[in-house]
């Protein structure tokens, strides 16, 4: 059976899935090439309050100064 155009796939676990892996193939069992190709319009992530948060932006900027300032003093101390 071949799936049409717009069907909907689901997956539930109620441990949690952490990981989807989807992926294509090339079938040459015939001597000739097949392409199976994959093609998702949209994917929905429902996390269910597992969603770790994203990092602030003061953070994000503190760090990347402190490991150019990191790299600097490196670099003058060895010449």
């Amino acid at each position: 059976m071949t799936p049409q155009p717009g069907t909907v796939v689901g997956w539930l676990d109620n441990s949690g899935i952490d990981e989807l892996h989807v992926g294509t193939f090339v079938d040459m069992s015939n001597g000739s090439w097949r392409d199976n190709g994959l093609a998702i319009s949209t994917l929905n992530v429902d996390l269910k309050g597992r969603a770790v948060p994203a990092p602030s932006t003061a953070f994000l900027v503190g760090t990347a100064l402190f490991g150019i300032g990191l790299v600097y003093w490196w670099r003058v101390r060895r010449s």
